[in-house]
């Protein structure tokens, strides 16, 4: 369960509302031992909330709500799960040419017959991003029956920048979004590539 009391979630600072505890806010935190969005918890779950008359007690609140609207809750991991990416640095200047002129051919792909591109270069966060095959068709599918969080690792302008390419509207995360700084932060997190 994502809810659950077991520390596997080690890190992950469950976000709504704007995020963190701050005005509009709520936050629910799974750790084992580093409590994100503030307290001093430690080894399992914690639960805050800025808006008077939200106040959940305990993790089971959160899944009667879940359940009172149909929908449980599924983090969907960006790092190499959905989205595979290489760092600028890490590509080879002939393999940057091969990739800009794929980049070219899926936008002339797209114009005719109405194909969305699954490369991008990400210039914000300095990577290369290859969605991959199916990812949009399975997180349309997934959020008629679960309630979405993306998941990375990679900090959050890449995390911004990654689901501005799954989910461009807001429509399947909103801003239910579980992020680690790179080297640190939350969950030590690595970034992708």
């Amino acid at each position: 369960s994502p809810l659950s009391d077991d520390g596997a979630h080690s890190g992950a600072a469950y976000e709504r509302g704007g995020g963190g505890s701050g005005p509009a806010g709520e936050y629910c935190a799974l750790d084992n031992g580093h409590a994100a969005g503030g307290g001093g918890h430690h080894g399992g779950y914690e639960h805050g909330s800025a808006r008077a008359g939200y106040g959940l007690d305990h993790p089971g609140d959160d899944v009667g709500m879940l359940l009172h609207r149909g929908k449980l809750c599924l983090a969907v991991d960006l790092d190499h799960s959905l989205i595979s990416t290489a760092r600028f640095t890490e590509v080879s200047p002939d393999m940057e040419a091969m990739l800009h002129m794929r980049m070219g051919a899926e936008a002339d792909a797209a114009k005719m017959h109405d194909f969305p591109p699954e490369l991008f270069r990400l210039p914000g966060p300095g990577l290369w991003a290859k969605l991959r095959p199916g990812a949009r068709e399975f997180l349309h599918r997934a959020a008629e029956k679960y309630e979405l969080w993306a998941r990375s690792a990679a900090g959050r302008p890449a995390a911004d920048a990654m689901l501005s390419l799954l989910d461009p509207h807001g429509l399947l995360f909103g801003s239910r979004v579980i992020v680690s700084e790179p080297g640190g932060g939350s969950g030590g997190g690595e970034p992708p590539g």
